[in-house]
């Protein structure tokens, strides 16, 4: 009389991660759970010790499962007796369980200067803004930033230390970065001391003089 081995079951919990532009899955220690036949109303277990896996898209709006290969080693004998199991080689979540989260986009001002008019308006030129996502194989994603005009914390001379500009989705455009992966910000300023405002020079006039 022969025994065949039954099949162990395997299951994936759901898995999330922030966008980092890549299809890597990092599992954590009971991710992967095993289970065998039941007796005696107890289903036997097994361990799983897997650490990564992959999504089927490295990008926030496509990613819908994560899926890891197995290898023998993978399994631990838990009370399980894994030689009466045949041991899957995959195993990946449900569809909807595997998924990205945005992640945040950075952006930074450039210096501002401006000689003193006696408003708080600074004129921002191409480029002042920079907007910088995650960093894949070395190379950081970008964005541009497409904003003409900021505000500087005071009109004057003695108190002008920043300048902030208020941020709008239609002010962004993809560079390198799908714009889907990221949460966009809605504020950017220089550091302090990072936006100030010239001295304007002073007209003085004298009106015509005369005298017997």
């Amino acid at each position: 009389g022969t025994i065949s081995k039954a099949n162990l079951a395997v299951a994936m919990s759901n898995q999330n991660k922030t966008y980092d532009g890549t299809t890597a899955a990092a599992l954590a220690t009971g991710a992967i759970t095993a289970t065998g036949v039941t007796v005696g109303g107890v289903a036997e277990t097994a361990t799983v010790n897997k650490a990564s896996g992959t999504y089927n898209s490295k990008n926030v709006n496509a990613a819908t499962t994560v899926t890891a290969t197995l290898v023998a080693t993978d399994f631990a004998a838990g009370t399980a007796d894994l030689s009466n199991y045949n041991l899957p080689t995959t195993v990946s979540t449900v569809v909807g369980g595997g998924t990205i989260s945005k992640a945040n986009l950075a952006v930074a001002m450039s210096n501002q200067n401006k000689t003193y008019d006696g408003t708080t308006a600074a004129a921002l030129a191409a480029g002042a803004i920079t907007a910088t996502g995650v960093t894949v194989g070395g190379v950081a994603e970008t964005a541009t930033v497409n904003k003409a005009s900021g505000t500087y914390n005071s009109k004057n001379v003695n108190a002008a230390t920043t300048v902030t500009a208020t941020l709008v989705a239609t002010d962004f455009a993809a560079g390198t970065a799908d714009l889907s992966n990221y949460n966009l910000p809605t504020t950017v300023s220089t550091v302090v001391g990072g936006g100030t405002i010239s001295k304007a020079n002073l007209a003085v006039a004298m009106s015509n003089q005369n005298k017997t």
